[in-house]
């Protein structure tokens, strides 16, 4: 079972156990949280459900418990959309964008959700909407980095004078902020690589609501974006994206 923390740093309710047959109701956002840690029996019944390009993508890790974590987290991605368009998770097809974001094939704007898959550590996150722009990033926050290095190549003028006033003992939970709200917004711009990530800002300050505060040369773009930070499990720090405002939040949990 995966542990949950605290939700002090962000917004997250009660990670319950989710439904076989889940509706997405306009104006919500479903976060669904998957352990990569499974044992080899559901390694493989999950294996069987992905096509041929993912089982190449999986082919090409060279350790075996990093395979085992992509295979967890596509496998569950295609049992959690199985859910809610009524399919078999192998007959699952997908579209990619040029920066290879993907969506379900055929796409039906009213019926059909928009997703986003993130993976770190042992957890994975997993962010549907009806609505077409969504991003989702999850970070085990124990993990080493050079977070000043990181900060003064890659953050906002802004962000790093943030991050260099939060006090010593919450710098890393302020970097950690950071970190996945602007990589939750650039997944649901599919900009990819293409944005820059110092001609945006975030909120990172701990305590501080989860917020787009601006992007360089869009006046106004902070009010046309839903930002929530979340708390999967200790030591894990995770931000959802989608444009437009006011969503219902639904948190559950996938279990195996």
């Amino acid at each position: 079972m995966i542990p949950v923390s605290d939700t002090s740093g962000g917004s997250v309710l009660n990670w319950s156990a989710g439904p076989e047959s889940p509706v997405l109701a306009y104006r919500e956002v479903h976060v669904w949280r998957v352990s990569l840690d499974q044992g080899l029996e559901r390694v493989k019944e999950l294996k069987t459900t992905l096509a041929q390009d993912e089982l190449d993508r999986a082919a090409r890790y060279k350790f075996d418990h990093h395979r085992s974590h992509f295979i967890v987290a596509r496998g569950s991605l295609r049992t959690i959309l199985g859910r809610y368009v009524r399919t078999h998770p192998s007959e699952i097809k997908f579209s990619y964008s040029s920066h290879g974001k993907p969506r379900i094939l055929p796409a039906n704007v009213n019926e059909t959700p928009s997703f986003n898959l993130s993976h770190s550590g042992g957890i994975a996150l997993i962010a549907l909407t009806l609505c077409d722009d969504i991003g989702v990033d999850v970070e085990y926050s124990k993990r080493s980095v050079r977070d000043r290095k990181i900060a003064e190549r890659f953050f906002s003028n802004g962000e790093a004078k943030a991050l260099e006033d939060v006090p010593c003992d919450l710098k890393k939970e302020a970097f950690f902020n950071c970190w996945t709200r602007k990589e939750a917004y650039i997944k649901a711009i599919g900009g990819g690589l293409s944005c820059p990530l110092d001609q945006f800002e975030v909120s990172l300050t701990p305590g501080d609501p989860a917020a787009l505060l601006s992007v360089k040369g869009e006046p106004g773009a902070s009010s046309r974006w839903w930002m929530v930070a979340l708390r999967p499990a200790a030591d894990y720090v995770a931000a959802v994206v989608v444009k437009g405002k006011y969503y219902n939040l639904v948190c559950w949990d996938l279990g195996q």
